[in-house]
């Protein structure tokens, strides 16, 4: 390559022109969903040059960007919710991965759950399916582990815990009963609407994972009995819209089970029996009349509705005599989105009743030998927490009393909103009186006396100079935290503090007017000039200084690009603040960035005849 050329190649390269002096462009990355606007820009007419300017990148970049190859990948991510990637991955098996997404894709838009080894029997399905089309490109392909967990690190994939089973639920089956059904319900006086749910209570299991200590074996740490408890009681849930909560049902195998000999059940907790411990129209029926019935004859005499589920149990022998309540019952497999007692009633009554477990067995762990060996005698069904064994229907009712009380009218009503079921202004009213609480992170702080009349605060003291200043005075003569100590005694470095504490008003005053003040203003202005003068004679040549004088007579001067910008930046901020001092810093900066252009290429061209001639 001939001197010439090179020459070329340095002049030809990306650069920007600033203060006269050429340097190299920083990279700019576009994102996934740039890249598919450039294209549909430039498909729509969009002069390339002009899109090369707008996304601050080069033309080559843009011609680039719109290859039919690059769009297509780039499709594929923002497709798969990776949109704003500055980075598009690829793997050995670009075909298959591809194919492999969108079998995925289909699969979650059915909601079906996608694990590691599903996405490697997937994969492997895929790769059957290529090398039967003929493509054997990935015969060498065996879905191995390591490249499960790259390929979902490639493709931004996340793993979730899914929760409930709202996710099988189309909205389509449930839209037209919710509009017909919400104009029903506005008639209906917000705390007369009720809803009742029934579900299912291991009442005697116990979490199955564990801390272990570092002197145990972890090969050999083996579970309890309690771990695997399966003994269940079907518990009847039914609540307002307002917050309010019905008496609680329970319902066991036993017609009168053994511990009620004990002593007598809590009061607001019934209990009913069947055979298989579940809710049938038999219980339903009695609940309907013994339990839901005298509630609302007690709290009102307007008509009620209350909301059921499509269950075989909640018929039509569900029948108020008097009329007074109306039954609304759900879509088939619409509990899940439409019901509020599934919204996270049920939930916080079950997991504030494993909390009050947990914390009974502890409590007791200490006498739990002692109990057991004196109660022993006792007949089994008899034997619950206080006698140091599992806890039976008595102990679980008394515990499902205690954490239904603790249910809040807040979480119900704020289930209630979030199964939309209500009409629109009833739950715009519920979530202005329960808004969703911020959580602050709480700062040690130290606490001082201080009384002030909130009747002679200003609502907005920031329009009032005085009014603020006398808050802040109030507040500094009421903090007593310095200034009862002896001067003497006062550190150095608080001697300023407890002074303004002491003098009040008036240093208050000078420190607030204090950046106002003519001698301040003089020292900033002062303090940038200086500067200013500084910085010009220590980095910028003068002007009238001849060539032989500025440069050595041994080898030319390089020049710090990065360090001059940073100068020169400096120099632009602080010439902001004193007047008139901005063009002189502009001109001194092209003068020096003019100077330092014309040195480089000095360098580069006696560099380059050096390099031919050696």
């Amino acid at each position: 390559m001939t001197v010439k050329d090179r020459w070329n190649a340095i002049m030809k390269a990306p650069s920007l022109k600033v203060g006269g002096l050429h340097r190299r462009k920083a990279r700019v990355t576009l994102t996934a969903a740039q890249k598919m606007e450039i294209g549909r820009m430039a498909k729509a007419g969009a002069q390339k040059v002009q899109l090369a300017k707008d996304f601050d990148v080069d033309e080559t970049t843009i011609r680039r960007v719109c290859q039919a190859s690059t769009q297509k990948k780039c499709a594929e991510q923002v497709e798969f919710g990776r949109g704003s990637a500055l980075r598009v991955r690829s793997g050995t098996y670009d075909v298959l991965e591809s194919r492999l997404m969108h079998m995925i894709s289909r699969c979650r838009s059915q909601g079906l759950p996608i694990s590691k080894r599903t996405i490697q029997v997937l994969a492997k399905l895929e790769r059957g399916k290529m090398m039967k089309e003929g493509d054997n490109s990935v015969d060498t392909f065996n879905a191995s582990g390591g490249w499960a967990v790259a390929f979902t690190r490639r493709w931004g994939l996340q793993s979730k815990r899914v929760h409930g089973e709202a996710g099988g639920v189309k909205p389509d089956s449930y839209q037209t009963w919710l509009e017909e059904n919400r104009l029903l319900l506005g008639k209906y006086k917000l705390p007369n609407i009720y809803n009742m749910d029934e579900c299912g209570l291991f009442y005697r299991l116990l979490p199955n994972r564990t801390y272990v200590l570092r002197s145990e074996s972890t090969g050999k740490v083996r579970g309890i009995k309690s771990m695997k408890a399966k003994e269940r009681l079907t518990l009847v849930v039914c609540t307002s819209a307002a917050g309010q909560r019905v008496p609680i049902v329970c319902i066991g195998k036993a017609k009168r089970p053994q511990c009620f000999s004990v002593r007598s059940p809590p009061q607001d907790v019934s209990y009913f029996n069947q055979a298989r411990a579940w809710s049938d129209s038999i219980t339903t029926q009695r609940w309907f009349g013994e339990i839901f019935l005298p509630h609302i004859r007690r709290q009102t005499n307007d008509k009620v509705a209350l909301i059921l589920d499509n269950a075989s149990s909640h018929g039509q022998d569900l029948i108020d005599p008097l009329g007074q309540v109306t039954i609304f019952n759900l879509p088939p497999n619409t509990t899940s989105v439409l019901q509020p007692a599934d919204a996270g009633i049920i939930a916080a009554l079950k997991c504030r009743y494993k909390y009050d477990l947990l914390v009974e067995v502890v409590a007791r762990l200490d006498k739990c030998g002692e109990a057991r060996e004196y109660f022993k005698e006792c007949k089994a069904g008899t034997k619950g927490l206080q006698e140091g064994y599992e806890p039976h229907a008595l102990d679980a009712m008394e515990l499902i009393s205690k954490a239904w009380a603790c249910v809040s009218e807040r979480t119900i009503s704020r289930c209630w909103a979030h199964s939309q079921i209500l009409p629109k202004e009833y739950t715009e009213e519920l979530r202005e009186r329960w808004p969703k609480r911020v959580r602050t992170v709480s700062r040690p702080r130290i606490e001082v006396n201080v009384e002030i009349d909130e009747n002679e605060l200003d609502p907005d003291p920031e329009n009032n100079p005085e009014i603020l200043l006398n808050d802040l005075s109030k507040r500094l003569q009421g903090c007593s935290l310095f200034t009862s100590i002896p001067a003497e005694e006062v550190p150095e470095h608080l001697q300023g503090t407890v002074e303004l504490l002491r003098d009040g008003r008036v240093k208050l005053q000078e420190w607030m007017d204090i950046e106002d003040s003519e001698d301040v203003q003089k020292l900033f202005e002062q303090e940038h000039i200086d500067c200013i003068e500084d910085i010009l004679e220590e980095r910028v040549p003068d002007d009238h200084d001849s060539e032989e004088d500025t440069l050595p007579s041994k080898s030319p001067p390089t020049v710090n690009i990065a360090e001059a910008r940073e100068l020169i930046n400096k120099l632009e901020k602080l010439a902001i603040h004193v007047p008139n001092a901005l063009p002189a810093v502009r001109q001194a900066s092209a003068a020096f960035f003019e100077y330092s252009r014309s040195r480089q290429r000095q360098l580069k061209i006696s560099e380059m005849y050096l390099s031919t001639s050696s």
